[in-house]
Protein backbone atom coordinates (compact mmCIF):
# COMPACT_ATOMS: atom_id res chain seq x y z
CA UNK A 1 0.00 0.00 0.00
CA UNK A 2 0.93 3.60 0.64
CA UNK A 3 1.09 6.17 2.63
CA UNK A 4 -0.36 9.26 2.27
CA UNK A 5 -1.28 12.77 4.53
CA UNK A 6 -4.71 13.72 4.97
CA UNK A 7 -5.09 17.21 6.77
CA UNK A 8 -2.05 16.39 8.38
CA UNK A 9 -2.70 12.91 9.38
CA UNK A 10 -1.11 9.94 7.96
CA UNK A 11 -3.86 7.45 5.92
CA UNK A 12 -2.93 3.80 4.27
CA UNK A 13 -4.42 2.88 1.21
CA UNK A 14 -3.86 -0.19 -1.14
CA UNK A 15 -4.14 1.44 -5.30
CA UNK A 16 -4.30 -2.05 -7.36
CA UNK A 17 -6.03 -3.00 -10.47
CA UNK A 18 -6.69 -1.71 -14.33
CA UNK A 19 -4.73 1.43 -14.47
CA UNK A 20 -7.30 3.04 -16.63
CA UNK A 21 -9.93 1.86 -15.26
CA UNK A 22 -13.23 3.63 -13.28
CA UNK A 23 -12.08 4.10 -9.68
CA UNK A 24 -14.09 2.25 -7.10
CA UNK A 25 -13.45 3.23 -2.79
CA UNK A 26 -13.32 0.16 -0.48
CA UNK A 27 -13.96 1.15 3.05
CA UNK A 28 -13.92 -1.81 5.77
CA UNK A 29 -15.70 -2.58 8.70
CA UNK A 30 -15.14 -2.00 12.27
CA UNK A 31 -11.97 -3.59 13.52
CA UNK A 32 -11.04 -4.65 9.46
CA UNK A 33 -8.55 -3.40 6.89
CA UNK A 34 -7.91 -2.51 3.54
CA UNK A 35 -6.52 -6.04 3.47
CA UNK A 36 -10.35 -7.70 3.89
CA UNK A 37 -10.52 -6.44 0.26
CA UNK A 38 -7.69 -8.87 -1.61
CA UNK A 39 -9.69 -11.50 -2.74
CA UNK A 40 -12.46 -9.34 -4.05
CA UNK A 41 -10.29 -7.49 -5.91
CA UNK A 42 -8.11 -10.71 -6.94
CA UNK A 43 -11.33 -12.51 -7.91
CA UNK A 44 -12.19 -10.34 -11.22
CA UNK A 45 -12.78 -6.00 -9.56
CA UNK A 46 -9.17 -5.07 -10.36
CA UNK A 47 -9.45 -6.33 -13.37
CA UNK A 48 -11.93 -3.93 -14.63
CA UNK A 49 -11.48 -0.73 -11.96
CA UNK A 50 -8.72 1.15 -10.26
CA UNK A 51 -9.29 0.26 -7.10
CA UNK A 52 -8.42 1.96 -3.81
CA UNK A 53 -9.10 0.26 -0.08
CA UNK A 54 -8.44 2.67 2.69
CA UNK A 55 -7.67 2.27 6.08
CA UNK A 56 -10.12 4.01 8.38
CA UNK A 57 -8.23 6.31 11.37
CA UNK A 58 -7.73 3.82 13.91
CA UNK A 59 -7.14 0.93 12.01
CA UNK A 60 -5.25 -1.16 9.41
CA UNK A 61 -1.80 0.94 9.12
CA UNK A 62 -3.56 4.50 8.96
CA UNK A 63 -3.12 6.60 11.90
CA UNK A 64 -4.85 6.18 15.21
CA UNK A 65 -4.74 7.55 18.61
CA UNK A 66 -3.85 11.30 19.76
CA UNK A 67 -6.62 14.04 19.11
CA UNK A 68 -8.42 11.76 15.60
CA UNK A 69 -11.78 11.07 16.19
CA UNK A 70 -13.32 8.08 15.67
CA UNK A 71 -16.68 8.81 14.32
CA UNK A 72 -19.13 8.68 11.02
CA UNK A 73 -18.20 12.87 10.12
CA UNK A 74 -13.74 12.33 11.16
CA UNK A 75 -14.05 9.57 8.28
CA UNK A 76 -16.48 11.12 5.93
CA UNK A 77 -13.88 13.83 5.76
CA UNK A 78 -10.59 11.48 5.69
CA UNK A 79 -12.59 9.56 2.12
CA UNK A 80 -12.75 13.13 1.26
CA UNK A 81 -9.09 13.90 1.54
CA UNK A 82 -8.36 10.30 0.30
CA UNK A 83 -10.17 11.24 -3.02
CA UNK A 84 -8.59 14.36 -3.12
CA UNK A 85 -5.41 13.53 -3.00
CA UNK A 86 -5.79 11.06 -5.64
CA UNK A 87 -7.36 13.64 -8.12
CA UNK A 88 -10.81 11.73 -7.92
CA UNK A 89 -13.38 13.76 -8.75
CA UNK A 90 -16.02 10.96 -8.61
CA UNK A 91 -15.91 7.19 -8.21
CA UNK A 92 -18.03 4.74 -6.74
CA UNK A 93 -17.87 3.93 -3.05
CA UNK A 94 -18.46 0.61 -1.47
CA UNK A 95 -18.63 -0.09 2.34
CA UNK A 96 -19.00 -2.93 4.69
CA UNK A 97 -20.77 -2.31 7.94
CA UNK A 98 -19.14 0.40 9.50
CA UNK A 99 -17.45 1.34 6.56
CA UNK A 100 -20.93 1.27 4.31
CA UNK A 101 -22.51 4.11 7.32
CA UNK A 102 -19.06 5.88 6.26
CA UNK A 103 -20.02 6.26 2.76
CA UNK A 104 -23.40 6.69 2.99
CA UNK A 105 -22.31 9.82 5.29
CA UNK A 106 -19.70 11.12 2.58
CA UNK A 107 -22.67 10.53 0.27
CA UNK A 108 -25.55 12.76 1.51
CA UNK A 109 -22.80 15.40 2.10
CA UNK A 110 -20.93 14.97 -1.92
CA UNK A 111 -23.46 13.51 -3.63
CA UNK A 112 -21.69 15.04 -6.60
CA UNK A 113 -18.39 13.03 -5.85
CA UNK A 114 -20.44 9.69 -5.54
CA UNK A 115 -20.93 7.25 -8.90
CA UNK A 116 -22.73 4.51 -7.33
CA UNK A 117 -22.56 2.91 -3.92
CA UNK A 118 -22.77 -0.45 -2.76
CA UNK A 119 -23.66 -0.87 0.73
CA UNK A 120 -22.52 -4.50 1.79
CA UNK A 121 -24.30 -5.68 5.05
CA UNK A 122 -24.80 -1.72 6.34
CA UNK A 123 -25.27 -0.64 10.01
CA UNK A 124 -29.04 -0.21 10.79
CA UNK A 125 -29.93 2.18 13.48
CA UNK A 126 -33.11 0.35 13.92
CA UNK A 127 -31.99 -3.05 14.36
CA UNK A 128 -29.68 -3.87 17.17
CA UNK A 129 -26.53 -5.46 16.18
CA UNK A 130 -23.40 -6.44 18.38
CA UNK A 131 -20.32 -6.40 15.57
CA UNK A 132 -18.75 -9.20 17.80
CA UNK A 133 -19.77 -11.76 20.06
CA UNK A 134 -17.94 -10.56 23.18
CA UNK A 135 -18.24 -6.77 22.69
CA UNK A 136 -20.47 -6.62 26.14
CA UNK A 137 -17.25 -7.96 28.10
CA UNK A 138 -14.24 -6.05 25.91
CA UNK A 139 -16.54 -2.74 27.04
CA UNK A 140 -16.18 -3.59 31.08
CA UNK A 141 -13.00 -1.42 31.54
CA UNK A 142 -9.76 -3.85 32.56
CA UNK A 143 -11.47 -6.74 31.46
CA UNK A 144 -11.51 -5.85 28.27
CA UNK A 145 -7.60 -4.87 28.26
CA UNK A 146 -7.34 -8.58 29.57
CA UNK A 147 -9.75 -10.18 26.86
CA UNK A 148 -8.44 -8.06 24.02
CA UNK A 149 -4.97 -9.21 24.25
CA UNK A 150 -5.64 -12.79 24.32
CA UNK A 151 -6.84 -12.23 20.49
CA UNK A 152 -4.81 -13.20 17.98
CA UNK A 153 -6.61 -11.52 15.31
CA UNK A 154 -10.43 -9.82 15.49
CA UNK A 155 -12.63 -11.82 12.50
CA UNK A 156 -12.71 -15.39 13.29
CA UNK A 157 -15.43 -16.35 11.08
CA UNK A 158 -14.49 -19.54 9.38
CA UNK A 159 -16.22 -18.33 5.93
CA UNK A 160 -13.18 -16.47 5.00
CA UNK A 161 -9.85 -18.15 3.81
CA UNK A 162 -6.58 -19.13 5.49
CA UNK A 163 -4.89 -15.91 3.79
CA UNK A 164 -6.94 -13.44 5.10
CA UNK A 165 -6.74 -15.19 8.78
CA UNK A 166 -3.36 -14.58 8.61
CA UNK A 167 -3.36 -11.18 6.97
CA UNK A 168 -5.74 -10.12 10.33
CA UNK A 169 -3.41 -11.77 12.44
CA UNK A 170 -0.50 -9.47 11.34
CA UNK A 171 -3.12 -6.04 11.21
CA UNK A 172 -4.42 -6.57 14.61
CA UNK A 173 -0.64 -7.05 16.09
CA UNK A 174 -0.23 -3.55 14.79
CA UNK A 175 0.22 -1.05 17.96
CA UNK A 176 -2.89 0.84 18.83
CA UNK A 177 -5.01 -1.47 16.84
CA UNK A 178 -6.75 -3.01 19.86
CA UNK A 179 -6.86 0.05 21.88
CA UNK A 180 -8.96 1.84 18.57
CA UNK A 181 -11.68 -1.01 19.07
CA UNK A 182 -11.99 -0.49 22.66
CA UNK A 183 -12.12 2.86 22.20
CA UNK A 184 -15.05 2.37 19.20
CA UNK A 185 -16.78 0.01 21.21
CA UNK A 186 -16.72 1.84 24.28
CA UNK A 187 -18.02 4.99 22.67
CA UNK A 188 -19.16 4.09 19.49
CA UNK A 189 -20.14 6.50 16.75
CA UNK A 190 -23.51 7.61 16.90
CA UNK A 191 -25.80 6.35 14.29
CA UNK A 192 -28.42 8.51 15.06
CA UNK A 193 -28.27 10.84 11.65
CA UNK A 194 -27.60 7.59 9.49
CA UNK A 195 -31.53 7.50 8.61
CA UNK A 196 -31.45 11.24 7.63
CA UNK A 197 -27.87 10.40 5.93
CA UNK A 198 -29.78 7.77 3.62
CA UNK A 199 -32.76 9.55 2.69
CA UNK A 200 -30.51 12.00 1.15
CA UNK A 201 -28.64 9.65 -0.65
CA UNK A 202 -29.43 10.49 -4.73
CA UNK A 203 -27.13 7.91 -6.19
CA UNK A 204 -27.93 4.20 -7.73
CA UNK A 205 -26.84 2.27 -4.36
CA UNK A 206 -26.90 -1.75 -3.87
CA UNK A 207 -28.45 -2.81 -0.38
CA UNK A 208 -26.52 -6.07 -0.05
CA UNK A 209 -27.20 -8.03 3.42
CA UNK A 210 -27.96 -11.51 4.50
CA UNK A 211 -29.85 -13.48 7.52
CA UNK A 212 -26.81 -15.02 8.82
Amino acid sequence: GELIHVSGHQVHVEVRGKARGRPVVLVHGLGGSSTDWDEVIAQGLGDKFRVYAVDLYGFGYSERGGKLRYDLPSWSRQLEGVMRAYDLTKATLVGQSLGAAVVAEFAAKNHHRVEKLALLSPLDPARRATPLPYARLLRIPILGEVLISQLDHLTRDDAYPARHHARARQVAMLAGTRQALLRCLRHPPSLRTLPERYARIRVPTLVLRGEN
